[in-house]
This record gives structure tokens, C-alpha cells and sequence, in this order.
């Protein structure tokens, strides 16, 4: 909880830089919260500020096909505009008088901003409303590579002492853009979670160490000193719990060990991914089903566990880390795209459930008409005891098919069943092969669809082998016919 004294010195408002998809749900949801902060949009362009005003000055999410319109937003300049008339002040009546602003840049300071812009652009948009920032100020960023703090104290505030404070936050809600026409309107394609984790100032206070050797036993470098290492400032906290309290945003807070040990996990996975899915030329939801591409993504992420742990650094890290990625390297394909893809793929030549189904009962036809036939054939000739071989025929078909369900995946059993419907003897060959393999216990998982047509091509190269071709030639004399001429 923020004590009360804190929250008298700062204000409540937050500023979001960034009218992305991820800016917008992020104002959407705090304007939705049970006592909503007031949020402020800081737009960089005119032509934003115009299309803000045309739209009707309101943020329009979509969820469940269902539309959420909320307003009373503040909007701000990221900087400063030069009219043609010279004339700084530009009001747009009929909105409301809070929404009547000037073009240019406000003076009054920042205490929380969330960043949500693309990384490449984080420090030129900062720079822009870099005089507003300062020690009083709270930044989160969100969805920001690693390294981007670093680069932003390097090249904006470059004197500890006037640095703010940092949040950090990766953001795994699934949203896009409706239409590059509404500018203010997004659509949750599938909901995720918030994961926020404060940085420590450790660093900023080794460097006011190193920068003022003066001035560090000084009383007034110990205070600031002691309230640098305190750890959260009264922004930091507000902010958190206001996150933390949105229902819409799941999000939740992390200490920054495990946060940067799962970001780097993240990282790993997603440098591996993205260049093979550029020369493979297809998404990264269809990588999992080439076996050769599996393949060598598990190379690929061994390799880079094992660059990890030869690192100086990997010493402050948990071993868990190296391990995990050796770990999810046989099992990666599940974990990532469960997370990061809004659905399973379906293929183009699936065939539906109604489809299925009407093949299944044609099936059970078949196998019923086939076993009365047998049945009456028995019966005409063993008499009585035919009765016991049904039931032996029955144990062994329903023994045969719990093996296979047990060792078959869906995808695989349904191309299996087809196979049967077109050609019964080569589905009762691989099935005896399957069930050969499980009993020898050389089946260390489910056979996949993919397992499948690799070992109906061993049968099919197996059986070519086998063939032997004998030709003979017909109509012709023998020698001895052709001696007597």
C-alpha cells in the first residue's frame, strides 16, 4: 500500500507516449478501472491530434466481437508544432473544455509514463519530451528489448542524479489494429497477462559514486543517495498497484531476476525463430510441422545454452535458465506457440467433423455387414463353436484398438482410418507394425500424422524391394522349332 504522504506528493495522472495497439488497450483499461486515473495521450504529430478530434475524441476496443467505447482522455503535444499564422493555441470546441489544448509542448512535469513505441524509436521519442523528465519521473516500458535503459541513460540523462526510475513490462495480450482508417480503434484478438518488474538503482548509484568522488560523503549526496536504495519510489508503487488492480490487463509483478531470466528465455527462442521463418518463407505457427526445421531449432537452441553458460554473467543468474532452454529445446514448439500464436493452424485439406463422421459410420457398417457375413459362414461349417471364436475375434480387435489409441495421436488416427477405407491391407500392415514397435517399448511418445507417412514410406519402399517381375514371352517358338527349319 502507498502511504497517504506519498500520494500527496506526486499526481495520480498517467501519460502513455505511443498510440499503438498496445498504447490504446493500455489506455482503455485504466480509464476502465474502479477508480480510473486520469490518463493522457501524448501524440508527435498534428494529423494525430486531428484524426483524435474526427474519431469523436474516444478510444474503441474490440473484445469477443463486442465494442468498448471509452473517452475523457487528456491529450498532449510530444512537441511543438508551428502553425503557419504563427498562432500557438488551437482549440477544438465542441469536445469539452478539458479537451481545448494548445500545440505546443506543455511544461509541466511527468511523474509516471508508459512507454509502449517500437524499440527503435523508444530514445528519439523520449528525446522529444525530454525536458519534462527527471528524478520525479516513473517510466515503463513495455514490450522493450533488453539493453534500451542503458541506452537511454547514455544518450538522455547522463547525470544520475537528475535519472529517473524504470519499470519494465512484457506484454503478451494479443492486439491489432481494426483498420488503418480508425486510428483510435484496436481489436483483442486473444487476452494475455502483464508481467511488470521495477529496476533496482544500484547502478545509478555506483555512479554517483564514480561521477562525484567529492561529493559522495556529503550529507546531501547521502540523502539522495539512501533514497535512491530505498528501493520503490511512490510513483513506482502507485503505478504497480494501479496496473495490478485492472481486471482487463492480468497483469502481475515480478522481481527482476526471474523477469529478465524469462525475457532472456524469450530472447532466445524468438532469434532462433524469426530468421527460419524468413528462409523457410512461411509463419511461425507452420514451423512445427517440418520435422527437418524441429530439428534443427533444437540444435540451434543447445548451441545458445550452452553460449550462456559460458558467460561471466551467467554466474548471477539461475542455472534454471540454461536448463529450461535445454530443456523446452525437445519441447519448445508446444510451450512457445501456445503462447504466442491466437491459434493452432488448421490445414487446408482437414477434413471437417461432419465429414468424419459420416466415413466412421460408413466404417461400422462395413465392419458389421464383413462380421455377419463371417458369422454366417462359421456357423455353416464349425457349427457351435463358432460362437467362441467371435468372442476371441472381438477381444483381439478391441485389444488392437485400445494399443492404438493409446500410441496415436488424432491427426495420425484419422489419416490411419482413411487409409483403411482406400486400401485395407496396407493399413493393417502399419498397424501391426505400430503394434510391434509398442510392445518392444521402442515408442517413446505419440505418433504424429507426421511419424506416420515416414513409416508408410518405409512400407512402400520395403514392398518395391520385395517385388520381383517375371516376364515371359508368349507366341514364340522355342530353339528347338527354329532348329527344324
Amino acid at each position: 500500500m502507498t502511504p497517504a504522504k506519498d500520494l500527496a506528493e506526486f499526481s495520480p495522472e498517467i501519460h502513455i507516449l505511443g498510440t499503438g495497439p498496445v498504447g490504446l488497450h493500455l489506455a482503455h483499461a485504466l480509464r476502465g478501472s474502479l477508480n480510473p486515473p486520469p490518463v493522457t495521450l501524448l501524440l508527435h504529430r498534428p494529423l494525430l491530434i486531428q484524426q483524435w478530434h474526427e474519431e469523436g475524441a474516444c478510444i474503441n476496443v474490440v473484445k469477443d466481437g463486442v465494442v468498448s467505447t471509452r473517452s475523457d482522455f487528456n491529450i498532449e503535444s510530444a512537441s511543438t508544432f508551428g502553425l503557419p499564422d504563427g498562432s500557438p493555441d488551437q482549440a477544438y470546441p465542441g469536445f469539452g473544455p478539458n479537451l481545448v489544448h494548445t500545440v505546443r509542448q506543455p511544461s509541466t512535469k511527468i511523474e509516471n509514463l508508459i512507454v509502449t513505441t517500437r524499440v527503435q524509436q523508444t530514445v528519439a521519442a523520449l528525446d522529444q519530451i525530454k525536458a519534462r523528465l527527471g528524478s520525479h519521473t516513473n517510466i515503463c516500458l513495455v514490450n522493450c528489448g533488453v539493453g534500451i535503459v542503458e541506452d537511454i541513460n547514455t544518450r538522455l540523462f547522463p547525470d544520475p542524479f537528475n535519472r529517473p526510475s524504470y519499470m519494465l513490462a512484457t506484454n503478451s495480450h494479443k492486439i491489432y489494429p481494426i483498420n488503418a482508417q480508425f486510428k483510435y480503434s484496436a481489436k483483442i484478438q486473444k487476452p494475455g497477462q502483464l508481467i511488470v518488474t521495477m529496476l533496482n538503482d544500484r547502478e545509478r548509484s555506483r555512479a554517483i559514486a564514480v561521477l562525484y568522488p567529492a561529493a559522495a560523503t556529503s550529507v546531501e549526496c547521502s540523502k539522495k543517495e539512501r533514497s535512491i536504495s530505498q528501493g520503490w519510489s511512490a510513483t513506482a508503487r502507485y503505478l504497480m498497484r494501479t496496473l495490478r488492480t485492472n481486471p482487463e490487463l492480468d497483469a502481475t509483478g515480478w522481481r527482476h531476476g526471474p523477469f529478465m531470466i524469462n525475457h532472456l528465455q524469450d530472447l532466445a527462442i524468438n532469434s532462433v525463430l524469426g530468421p527460419l521463418s524468413v528462409m523457410f518463407n512461411t509463419t511461425l505457427d507452420k514451423l512445427t510441422f517440418n520435422y527437418e526445421v524441429t530439428e534443427i531449432l533444437r540444435y540451434l537452441l543447445s548451441e545458445i545454452s550452452q553460449v550462456i553458460l559460458e558467460t561471466p554473467e551467467q554466474r548471477y543468474l539461475r542455472s534454471a535458465l540454461s536448463q529450461n532452454i535445454l530443456l523446452h529445446s525437445n519441447s519448445f514448439t508446444q510451450l512457445h506457440f501456445k503462447k504466442h500464436s491466437t491459434k493452432q493452424p488448421q490445414r487446408k485439406h482437414k477434413m471437417e467433423d461432419d465429414e468424419l463422421a459420416q466415413i466412421r459410420a460408413a466404417r461400422l457398417q462395413q465392419m458389421k455387414a464383413e462380421s455377419s457375413g463371417n458369422g454366417r459362414r462359421q456357423a455353416s461349417s464349425s457349427g457351435p463353436s463358432s460362437g467362441q471364436g467371435d468372442d476371441k475375434q472381438n477381444q483381439e480387435a478391441e485389444a488392437r484398438a485400445s494399443i492404438l489409441a493409446q500410441i496415436l495421436q488424432p491427426e495420425a488416427a484419422d489419416r490411419l482410418g482413411r487409409i483403411r477405407l482406400v486400401k485395407t491391407s496396407r493399413a493393417e500392415d502399419i498397424e501391426n507394425r505400430l503394434i510391434m514397435l509398442a510392445k518392444s517399448g521402442q515408442l517413446r511418445a505419440k505418433v504424429t500424422e507426421e511419424h506416420l507417412k515416414e513409416l508408410l514410406g518405409a512400407v512402400s519402399e520395403t514392398k518395391e524391394e520385395k517385388k520381383i517381375v517375371v516376364t515371359r514371352r508368349k507366341g514364340w517358338e522355342d530353339d528347338d522349332d527354329l532348329l527344324d527349319l
